[in-house]
């Protein structure tokens, strides 16, 4: 089994104006799901993704509460780690599923993921590594 993370862009309009998005993670034999994520303050996120891939320096972090995290770090050698954290509650898994792990992309791929999220966020494109 092949680790992923997929991100969709959702829109509930007749509850809220701001985008939810879908996030479906499998790592290393586990699957967590989500519907209803928010990330706040979005164009700072892109605005930081688009730095993020030009000086390749600093983090981005994808903050949707205490249920997902993604940060978006620069490596040394240009490329990114994209380390986040993931909880999952009854009844979606029996028990407690805490997951914390890591995507590592190489520098010349650091463009298309970076650009691949700023996608997500302004056109709804979906995102997956």
């Amino acid at each position: 089994m092949k680790n992923t993370l997929k991100i969709k862009r959702e829109y509930w309009p007749e509850i809220t104006n701001e985008p939810h998005f879908i996030v479906e993670l499998i790592y290393e034999g586990c699957n967590i799901s989500y519907d209803d994520i928010y990330f706040s303050d979005l164009n700072n996120i892109i605005d930081k993704l688009d730095t993020l891939e030009k000086n390749r320096k600093g983090s981005v972090k994808l903050d949707g509460g205490h249920r997902f995290v993604a940060i978006l770090e620069a490596t040394a050698t240009g490329g990114i780690t994209i380390h986040f954290q993931a909880e999952s509650f009854p009844p979606i898994f029996p028990g407690e599923l805490k997951l914390k792990g890591y995507f590592i992309v190489e520098g010349e791929y650091t463009p298309i993921i970076c650009g691949d999220l700023i996608k997500l966020f302004k056109e709804g494109k979906e995102f997956h590594i």
